[in-house]
C-alpha cells in the first residue's frame, strides 16, 4: 500500500480535479460492495470511482542514505476503477469517462508526487473489478514516484 502522504495527495487531487466523481477507497476493504456504496451515501444507481493503492517500493536515491537520513524514492501504482451501472451499450460512456479521468492525471506533478505514466482504459475480465451483477467497470492505472527526505 502507498504511504499516507501519497494517499492524501491523490485523494485531495481527485476531490479537487474531479469533484463530480463519487469516490470510494477500496484499499484494505473487506466489506461487500453494496455496504461500501451505502457507507459512501450512494445508491445502486450511482456511478462511482474506486480508488486502490498498490505500493511498490521505497529505495534510497543518494549514497549517504540510512535509516534516519537521506533522500528516498517511493514508487507505486494507483488503480482507478471507473464503475458504471450495467446496461445495454455502456461501453462508450465508460470509456469516455475513463479517458477524461485519465487526462486529469497524465503528466501531472501533484506536490512532490510525479505521475510517470497512465494506462489506457482496460476492461478485460480479471483486469478490473468483477461484479455479480448491476455494474461494469474499466481500469486506469497510474504509476507514480515521489522523492522525500528523512
Amino acid at each position: 500500500m502507498s504511504s499516507q502522504t501519497v494517499r492524501n495527495a491523490i485523494t485531495n487531487f481527485i476531490q479537487t480535479e474531479l469533484p463530480g466523481e463519487n469516490l470510494i477507497d477500496l484499499t484494505i476493504e473487506f466489506q461487500e460492495i453494496r455496504d461500501m456504496i451505502e457507507d459512501a451515501g450512494l445508491t445502486s444507481l450511482d456511478p462511482w470511482l474506486g480508488l486502490q493503492f498498490v505500493g511498490g517500493e521505497e529505495v534510497p536515491v543518494d549514497i549517504a542514505a540510512s535509516n534516519t537520513v537521506g533522500k528516498y524514492r517511493e514508487e507505486g501504482i494507483i488503480y482507478l476503477h471507473i464503475v458504471e451501472i450495467a446496461k445495454l451499450g455502456p461501453k462508450n460512456a465508460i470509456i469516455t469517462r475513463a479517458d477524461f479521468i485519465r487526462s486529469k492525471f497524465r503528466g501531472q506533478r501533484i506536490g512532490d508526487l510525479v505521475v510517470r505514466r497512465v494506462s489506457p482504459p482496460q476492461t478485460g475480465l480479471g483486469v478490473t473489478l468483477n461484479f455479480e451483477g448491476g455494474y461494469t467497470a474499466a481500469l486506469v492505472q497510474v504509476d507514480y514516484s515521489m522523492d522525500f527526505d528523512l
